[in-house]
């Protein structure tokens, strides 16, 4: 497997697939991982991956199904042939939190802080939920939970504002 990616994202990505794949490539186009430290050394520490930096992807082959990526050491120009079945592009978002972004607190990254139990803003009255707030992992699954818990706080929230 590959991620594509030096952020966060690209990270918790390569930490996952770690238990399903018998090697993980993670290629950074940049010098240097942006992600958090912990997650860094975990992948640092792990004999089944493999990071390249300063690394771009030039090809992905296959036909039906991944077979291979090419890619292409920015810094020394070597061409790399990887075989491999699958990659994973973890390039990272940008938050779209600029309606709120007077209006509620962010956090550096642009993520609306929430209270993680609620999904309730730094403002009384004001929620939110999925990959804008700033929860851990940006899943679909996991933002659609985030949701219904911010839902049902807003009810709890109306239910008890009306008394």
């Amino acid at each position: 497997m590959a991620v594509v990616g030096g952020g966060n994202a690209a990270l918790e990505a390569v930490v996952d697939l770690l238990h399903y794949a018998t090697h993980v490539y993670l290629l950074v186009r940049s010098g240097e991982l942006k992600g958090d430290a912990i997650t860094q050394q975990e992948i640092k520490n792990s004999p089944n991956t493999t990071v390249l930096m300063n690394t771009k992807v030039a090809e992905i082959t296959g036909d039906k199904f991944v077979r291979g990526l090419t890619c292409i050491n920015s810094a020394t120009g070597e061409e790399k042939k990887l075989d491999l079945s699958g990659v994973f592009i973890e390039i990272g978002s940008v938050p779209n939190a600029e309606l709120v972004k007077e209006l509620v607190s962010v956090n550096e990254m642009g993520e609306i802080i929430t209270d993680a139990r609620t999904g309730m803003t730094s403002k009384k009255g004001i929620w939110a939920a999925g990959d804008v707030a700033d929860g851990l992992y940006k899943q679909n699954n996991i933002a659609a939970g985030d949701a219904v818990k911010a839902i049902l706080s807003i009810y709890a929230y109306l239910v008890k504002k009306e008394k």
